[in-house]
């Protein structure tokens, strides 16, 4: 009987010294959690603000911006655009290029030009010392979405500059009023450096992302062009048929080597927090995406 108490107030010893230490490293355990877990709740809302302010960006540069807006009141107003549109006035007639040389200036535009009801070029305007007049480019989504009475924003590297661009397209009426019939297109091509220039200003890696999983302009240059998700050669064949990425699927292109879809990721070996935030540009194609990440560290 003296055994048994004797080991029970040994047990109860012991036990009062297991809590001493066991109680500060649970709590210890909890504070460094809790820490974390508030500090990716704050990155989390940090990245929600910084994706969300990137995509206002975009838009005042692209959908409403004055390139769109000189296209639109072209489209509608102006009577030699609806001429030449309709061929009653030749190609690149000096009335129409004046013009497209104003909105080339004034808007600092990489080209702009007018096509008819058949997707024909009738009128080019370029910085560069080339011209697309008579080519066809019925097959391009911003001339079929203008066709349908869309304003729309098309990402893309030209056919013939190899460039990469921001295609701006919006309808030409055949009256002073955008509910009449619509008789072509009138389209403004942007620079991408203006976008990438603006991504370069966070450091965080910024992918904007098109409806099809690939990086079209980045502060990461080493990511342009990498595909989200996994790339076989069906899915390569695809994006190359589309005719926008120029010859970036020929051969070499790459995964990403992450999907994404808002989930956190690990790229390049490094865990990111991701936030995805959708870019409204009407791409009949799909809705592209800004994806903000953070590293995790």
């Amino acid at each position: 009987m003296a055994e048994q108490k004797s080991i029970f107030k040994l047990l109860k010893s012991f036990a009062g010294v297991a809590v001493l230490f066991i109680v500060p490293l649970t709590a210890s355990y909890f504070a460094v959690y809790l820490t974390e877990k508030i500090s990716i709740f704050k990155k989390r809302s940090e990245i929600s603000i910084m994706a969300a302010e990137i995509v206002d960006n975009i838009h005042a540069r692209t959908i409403y911006s004055k390139n769109m807006g000189a296209a639109s009141i072209t489209g509608v107003l102006n009577p030699n655009v609806k001429d030449i549109v309709q061929g009653k006035l030749p190609y690149d007639d000096p009335s129409v290029l004046g013009v497209q040389d104003v909105i080339l200036k004034e808007n600092n535009a990489e080209a702009v030009y007018l096509l008819n009801k058949n997707g024909i070029v009738v009128s080019y305007s370029d910085v560069a010392p080339i011209s697309l007049t008579g080519q066809n480019f019925s097959f391009r989504p911003y001339f079929i979405q203008a066709m349908l009475g869309r304003q729309s924003i098309f990402a893309a590297q030209g056919i013939s500059s190899k460039i990469r661009g921001i295609y701006i397209s919006t309808p030409i009426y055949s009256e002073k009023r955008s509910d009449s019939e619509i008789i072509g297109v009138v389209v403004v091509k942007d620079s991408i450096n203006g976008l990438e220039d603006m991504l370069r200003k966070y450091e965080d890696p910024v992918f904007m992302v098109s409806p099809h999983g690939v990086v079209f302009a980045t502060n990461r240059t080493e990511y342009l062009y990498k595909v989200a998700g996994k790339l076989n050669d069906t899915r390569k064949n695809r994006l190359a048929s589309l005719r926008r990425f120029g010859a970036a699927f020929d051969q070499d292109a790459e995964e990403l080597g992450a999907v994404l879809d808002g989930q956190d990721i690990t790229l390049g070996g490094e865990k990111y927090l991701v936030k995805t935030h959708p870019i409204d540009w009407n791409d009949m194609e799909g809705r592209w995406q800004i994806a903000y990440l953070v590293n995790m560290k």
